[in-house]
């Protein structure tokens, strides 16, 4: 087996370099994953680039023609009729668009004993979350991304389907000619699989409602105020919450967080962060329209009924299940002639605080007349109560996540802050090589955890199957930048 040594990734020995940087591969004493080396379809897999929850992308080889290209195996469990019918059909519908914001889906291979796999093109470059953990962009850069996306939607769905996962990880950037072109990645495929995307999902969608285009939309409305401010909108610490504040808060300023904004680019963000579709851009054209700078359209007249909205934030927060309540947001109990909720946000200094004038001193003896004493002033609603959780594990390194969610709490050792809640929770520890772990945890007041994970045991030598149907499944390992897997999360 060999090495790169300067992206680090397991080529099989008769690779003699990185197609991604060109480095000289390196002799290594390992032995490479079982089911490296073979041969799908025309290419051969010499390098296994990541891993997501559908299944595992290799780098694949065409002998011949020295073409190098993204391969995708659908996890053999996910291997039912309905999921490989979706799995094809997305693919078939990428292949038809060619759009040079989407990657480009180049074959569809089915194998009675090996499975199916997806052949796509193998992009060099940067994702969008590497370009974002530098800071927010340039303003000029972060609306020619967004307008690329935009187009890229438009085009998608133009042909009958939706992207369904718009997330940093999922934009790839290409540097060509000193600008950064945009390629779409991983749309419609884990309808139904297990993921991690309430981050940038719309309040519909996460509810489990039917959704149409203007859910991606939204997710594009959080991804241009990351670029712009350097911050998520609504930064939450795990998936319940991230569902209940795009449901319940109010949209945040943009000029804000970034006083370079230009006011118009805050208006187009705010309305892609409507929480009702209705309020949004009806298509990606719009959308497209307002960001090149033409005369935008007329904003729809928003519903009132807010009651749903304020269930699912109240449901979520205590940890329920979203889609019990939030279908109740279709219906609007608004009289059809109400005014219109305003969408653009207009951000004005405060004005200052009167400053009260003093009372004179009351004269010794004398009784204040019934009704003269001043009333007090009402208080302010007290802020939710934060509290500081230290989780550390050893040996350090592990992955840390509430138990039944995917949003990832942090890598020990580790700080965060949640609001303070009796209820207790479980969190589950994750690290190569070792058990996962589950212990139960309360969030009632500050505190510091260490947590010993146990060693997982070596299989035994002769336990391996001698003719298996088709590859054990790798051991996770994060895909290097640089090189994009099309799904995975």
């Amino acid at each position: 087996m060999k090495s790169c040594p300067t992206c680090q990734l397991k080529f099989i020995d008769a690779q003699d370099a990185c197609p991604l940087d060109d480095a000289t591969l390196l002799k290594i004493r390992e032995r490479a994953p079982e089911g490296l080396g073979r041969a799908v379809g025309q290419y051969k897999l010499i390098c296994q680039l990541g891993e997501g929850p559908m299944g595992t992308v290799y780098l694949g080889a065409h002998p011949r023609l020295n073409r190098y290209v993204a391969i995708k195996t659908l996890r053999p469990d996910l291997e039912h009729p309905a999921a490989i019918a979706r799995f094809f059909e997305t693919a078939r519908t990428n292949g038809r668009l060619h759009h040079p914001h989407i990657i480009e889906s180049l074959d569809l291979i089915e194998d009675g004993d090996d499975g199916v796999f997806g052949v796509f093109e193998l992009l060099r470059g940067q994702s969008l979350t590497s370009r974002l953990a530098a800071g927010p962009l340039q303003i000029e850069i972060a609306i020619d991304i967004a307008r690329q996306i935009a187009e890229a939607l438009g085009a998608i769905h133009a042909a009958g389907a939706m992207h369904r996962d718009l997330a940093p990880r999922n934009v790839f950037l290409l540097p060509r000619d000193g600008r950064d072109v945009v390629k779409l990645t991983d749309f419609g495929i884990d309808q139904g699989a297990p993921s991690s995307m309430t981050a940038y999902m719309a309040p519909e969608q996460a509810a489990g409602t039917p959704i149409d285009g203007r859910a991606d939309l939204y997710a594009l409305g959080v991804l241009l105020f990351e670029m712009v401010t350097g911050r998520h909108p609504f930064p939450s610490a795990s998936d319940h919450e991230f569902v209940a504040r795009h449901a319940g808060d109010p949209i945040p300023s943009p000029i804000q967080s970034a006083p370079h904004c230009p006011p118009a680019l805050e208006r187009v963000i705010v309305r892609c962060l409507a929480k009702h579709p209705d309020q949004r851009y009806a298509t990606a054209g719009e959308l497209l329209a307002d960001l090149r700078g033409d005369t935008p359209a007329p904003l729809p007249r928003p519903r009132r009924d807010r009651s749903a909205w304020l269930a699912v934030v109240l449901l979520a927060a205590a940890g329920g299940a979203a889609a019990l309540v939030l279908p109740r947001y279709l219906s609007s109990n608004a009289p059809a002639d109400a005014a219109p909720a305003p969408l653009v946000m207009t951000v004005t200094a405060p004005a200052p605080a009167p400053v009260p004038t003093p009372a004179p001193p009351a004269q010794p003896g004398a009784s204040e007349p019934a009704g003269a004493s001043e009333p007090a002033s009402p208080s302010a609603p007290a802020a939710p109560e934060m509290i500081d959780v230290e989780i550390d594990s050893r040996p350090p390194g592990a992955r840390v996540f509430r138990a039944g969610e995917n949003a990832l709490l942090g890598v020990t050792p580790f700080t965060t802050s949640l609001l303070r809640s009796d209820r207790r929770a479980d969190l589950r520890f994750e690290l190569a090589g070792h058990k996962t772990h589950q212990i139960a945890m309360s969030f009632d007041e500050s505190h510091t955890i260490t947590v010993a994970l146990e060693r997982a045991p070596r299989s035994r030598p002769g336990t391996a199957r001698t003719t298996p149907r088709r590859p054990d499944k790798p051991a996770s390992r994060l895909p290097r930048e640089g090189t994009i897997d099309p799904f995975a999360r």
